[in-house]
């Protein structure tokens, strides 16, 4: 079993996109209040204390809260973490780049499932996808090293897309990360829609030939990164680093290091665990607390996982 170090922080529920499989629009959201900047960085001291030494921003849309670069700032400052990281949708990285590196955010994670402006749309319910454009350009030219890409693969939608993204984060010299599709909410038949990732292995090495597995690449997720190098010269100057995380298809929670603190202040062992400890309890008695609530993280397999029906925007997805 892997040591848990990595804490993904979600700083707010709010998005300023439904995408269809995170957010269901046919489906009310009420605001959670989160929790102000200074408890954040309270509970992310004590847990620093306790182990914790990488540390990514999530929600919801990050880049929704007012002065976030603040809060980076102000993490930043705590010095057993090594490694802060975001994931956002890029719609408003163009503003916010510069002034997140500057306050001490090392690199980014831009969601983005198509290339086409039509199906951003279709997929997201917004037109924005020039500003997402726009986002990852100022990202690489703020050093947000490196640029990668999670894009979510689905049946009829984008499947025709894959080698499209591939030729795209080449261009730019970013990674593209392919995510299967796994469902959160009961409601809605979205697997439908799976893709695995084995299907998306076989179409790029029969356009670009055999992948080589590849080490050193930041970050501390389960992603696994491939290269490739054409046989022959193409239009474009090389083939990157591909990543794939198998989240329908494999089991990794036996390598897992992460714990997830949703805006509200709730620390759960795993997205799809129903227990957390909350902030009280934390601060209460920390180093008990915390051991305890690490001693007790529960791994699965795709057998054995209970999945309850949650938004992911609720938990820091």
């Amino acid at each position: 079993m892997a040591k848990v170090d990595y804490l993904r922080l979600s700083v707010t529920s709010d998005c300023n996109l439904n995408c269809l499989y995170c957010r269901p629009r046919t489906e009310a959201f009420f605001h959670i209040s989160p929790l102000s900047y200074k408890e954040m960085l309270e509970i992310v001291k004590v847990l620093a204390g306790s182990g914790i030494r990488k540390l990514r921003i999530t929600g919801g849309e990050p880049l929704l809260r007012e002065d976030i670069a603040d809060l980076i700032g102000m993490l930043s400052g705590i010095r057993e973490l090594e490694d802060i990281s975001m994931t956002t949708n890029g719609v408003f990285l163009k503003k916010a780049a510069r002034s997140l590196k500057k306050a001490g955010l090392s690199r980014i994670n831009i969601s983005l499932d198509t290339l086409r402006k039509d199906r951003y749309k279709d997929i997201t319910g917004e037109d924005c996808l020039i500003k997402v454009f726009q986002g990852i350009e100022e990202a690489l030219r703020a050093g947000l090293l490196p640029v990668k890409l999670n894009v979510v693969v689905m049946k009829g939608i984008n499947e025709d897309e894959v080698l499209d993204f591939i030729k795209f984060a080449s261009h730019k010299k970013i990674i593209t990360r392919f995510i299967e599709l796994f469902s959160t909410n009961k409601a809605y038949q979205f697997m439908k829609y799976f893709v695995p990732n084995s299907y998306i292995k076989e179409k790029i090495e029969m356009a670009f030939g055999p992948l080589e597995e590849v080490d050193g690449v930041k970050g501390s997720g389960p992603a696994r990164y491939f290269k490739v190098n054409p046989p022959q010269p193409r239009r474009w100057d090389r083939v990157g680093v591909i990543g794939f995380i198998d989240s329908a298809t494999s089991d990794f929670c036996h390598n897992c290091s992460r714990i997830r603190m949703s805006c509200d202040g709730r620390l759960y062992q795993c997205l799809f665990s129903s227990q957390f400890l909350s902030v009280q309890d934390l601060l209460r008695s920390p180093v008990e607390s915390f051991q305890k609530f690490i001693a007790e993280k529960k791994y699965y397999t795709r057998d054995t996982i209970k999945r309850e029906s949650f938004e992911m925007s609720m938990r820091g997805g």
